[in-house]
């Protein structure tokens, strides 16, 4: 939602709607406090979901990554998501980005759908995130082994997958 309000509040200033932009703008702004107030946990350095009570999903996911395209993370939190994205633990595999952390209960090394699986969507979103925090050394190495799965898998089989195996260049 912090994306889209930012989204639309550009939009509303190149269509010279002032006012507009200036609502659109402050609901990304109190959004990113209460996502970073939610969410963000301090000794876990990580953001987390959250539960319909509130509580926090202790799962390291995918969706943390969301909070750098959207702009959300502070720079120090968004050094400690690269953190992640370079820990072969959690999410630095062979094909980066699994959709959840390896080191998770339920982790499929072979993909797995929303329990390990990579993505392109995802991947871009990771991408594009990282370029907005100036991490383009890592963003384009991310890139090209995607781009380096998804041809050797393509050659192999002819065909381009939902999704790919993070822990093998084999589909998902």
């Amino acid at each position: 939602m912090v994306l889209f309000a930012r989204n639309l509040a550009e939009i509303a200033q190149l269509l010279g709607r002032q006012q507009d932009a200036i609502t659109f703008t402050t609901e990304a702004d109190e959004l990113t406090i209460r996502i970073n107030k939610l969410m963000w946990d301090q000794k876990e350095r990580f953001y987390y979901d959250l539960t319909l009570d509130g509580g926090r999903v202790q799962v390291r996911t995918i969706a943390a990554f969301w909070t750098l395209l959207a702009r959300v993370a502070t720079p120090g939190q968004a050094g400690f998501l690269v953190s992640e994205l370079q820990n072969p633990q959690t999410f630095g595999r062979l094909h980066p980005v699994p959709t959840c952390a390896a080191n998770e209960p339920g982790y499929y090394s072979t993909g797995g759908y929303w329990r390990g699986a990579v993505w392109a969507p995802t991947n871009t979103m990771v991408i594009r995130g990282l370029e907005n925090y100036g991490y383009n050394d890592l963003a384009r190495t991310i890139a090209l082994k995607h781009l380096q799965v998804v041809a050797d898998i393509f050659e192999r089989t002819g065909t381009i997958w939902e999704n790919y195996a993070p822990d093998s260049k084999e589909p998902g």
